[in-house]
């Protein structure tokens, strides 16, 4: 299991008494449209099996630009998610110790955030004694804060839901994200609109586990509306007219008692949905800056990458990203 964010829909779903499939995908068509921006992901070196980070824009090959330090010889680390700046100049990305999380039946393994500077190829880690997984970032609209969120304090005595914390991203300060009285905030993955006003995130409270929530970003209240799937990854459009989420509440009629992980989008005023894609596991969308393409994770089960994908979000067709890698991960689109 090598997402932060699929890892935490996983504890998600599994709350809720579902199970994930495992999938088999026709050969797919390649991705040969030009695209703007750049695409980053995560994936082995073939030669020496060390994790890398590459770059790759419209009509070259990958380049790796970024090969993540170790921080701790008892463990192998590894990048679990990654979201671009709003300038395109910087990457936050979560790193994960291996051996996984104690919920998920595995060695404690400490993740943490690391701010990287595509451009001078150096990083900043954020760091808190308190906290043991901090992550899934998302970046405010000018640049100034992240908000991430954990789930582990330590002492860990116990898996809580996942918090709110805002990052000072020149002071790497970590304050907690409260409401107008002073209540902490957790959700999972959330994500911050283009006008800093709105944070999106799935819900971890019950009667509606899952529940995609909309909250004010200066006072933490909640709106009335919300959109009622179970989902993840969520991520607002570059017009703040769209949410793509990955939508885990389809009941697949041939593996019965069974989730396939379509990626969806919903319309912010009207909360209208839409299935983009269909048959696997898929997760981690992230937009084009010309909001015509959704870049996503697809994988054959939960322990194997089938490679990443391009889907349009005008006809629903999905392309496969020619990167020549067993298991890329963790992509992310910058401008």
């Amino acid at each position: 299991m090598r997402t932060f964010a699929l890892s935490s829909c996983i504890g998600l779903c599994l709350t809720l008494g579902l199970l994930v499939a495992c999938v088999t995908t026709t050969t797919p068509k390649p991705f040969k449209s030009t695209w703007p921006g750049s695409i980053y992901f995560v994936a082995r070196e073939t030669r020496t099996g060390v994790e890398a980070l590459y770059r790759i824009t419209s009509g070259t090959d990958p380049q790796m630009v970024y090969q993540p330090r170790a921080h701790d010889s008892n463990f192998a680390t590894s990048v679990d998610q990654m979201v671009c700046s709003p300038d395109g100049k910087k990457i936050a990305m979560q790193q994960t110790d291996s051996g996984g999380i104690p919920h998920l039946g595995g060695q404690f393994g400490k993740s943490r955030l690391i701010i990287l500077d595509l451009e001078s190829r150096t990083e900043r880690e954020v760091s808190d004694p308190n906290m043991l997984d901090l992550g899934a970032p998302t970046w405010s609209p000018d640049g100034s804060q992240l908000l991430a969120t954990s789930s582990h304090r330590w002492p860990p005595t116990s898996f809580g839901p996942p918090y709110w914390y805002l990052v000072d991203t020149k002071t790497l300060q970590v304050t907690p994200f409260v409401d107008g009285e002073g209540k902490e905030i957790a959700g999972y993955d959330p994500t911050w609109s283009p006008d800093g006003k709105w944070i999106f995130s799935f819900s971890t409270s019950f009667p509606d586990p899952g529940k995609g929530s909309f909250v004010n970003a200066q006072t933490g209240a909640k709106r009335r509306d919300s959109i009622p799937d179970v989902g993840g990854d969520p991520r607002w459009s570059p017009t703040g007219k769209l949410i793509a989420y990955f939508w885990a509440g389809r009941q697949d009629k041939l593996q019965s008692g069974r989730t396939l992980w379509q990626i969806r989008t919903t319309e912010v005023s009207t909360l209208k949905t839409r299935t983009l894609t269909s048959g696997a596991i898929d997760s981690q969308p992230n937009w084009s800056p010309d909001e015509k393409w959704i870049l996503f994770s697809r994988r054959e089960s939960l322990d194997k990458s089938n490679g990443l994908f391009v889907v349009e979000t005008g006809n629903s067709t999905a392309y496969k990203l020619m990167v020549n890698f067993d298991e890329p991960v963790a992509p992310t689109w910058c401008r």
